[in-house]
């Protein structure tokens, strides 16, 4: 786990990262500038208490913030990723998804049958 000065560090990279100020970091998190400004500073600690709205605010997992494990699901990662990435996933997602749907499956006779053909159903 994370301790306060690496916790800070991450959210400083994330802030830059995302061009955020502490101005609109305090609007999504619904915690004072000045608090926030404090925390940035190192005057005051993280308050993990509030962990779960800086994650949001920064639209990263609490896990990732604490650098903790958590069994990854897709959703996790997903949301992680900028908006034209998310597309991306998307659009790849919903094409595998079409092709399993339509995926025609022969089953096979032993012996002989009437038709001859495999039987094929979707």
């Amino acid at each position: 786990m994370r301790n306060n000065e690496e916790i800070m560090q991450l959210l400083e990279r994330l802030k830059a990262d995302k061009k955020m100020s502490l101005r609109e970091i305090s609007r999504k998190t619904d915690i004072a500038v000045s608090s926030i400004s404090r925390y940035f500073n190192r005057t005051r600690d993280f308050p993990l208490d509030k962990l779960d709205r800086f994650a949001k605010a920064f639209n990263v997992s609490p896990e990732y913030i604490l650098n903790v494990s958590k069994p990854c699901d897709m959703t996790t990662i997903y949301n992680q990723l900028h908006e034209k990435r998310q597309a991306k996933v998307y659009s790849y997602a919903q094409q595998q998804l079409d092709e399993q749907l339509n995926e025609k499956r022969s089953i096979y006779v032993v012996g002989t049958s009437a038709a001859g053909e495999p039987i094929e159903y979707g």
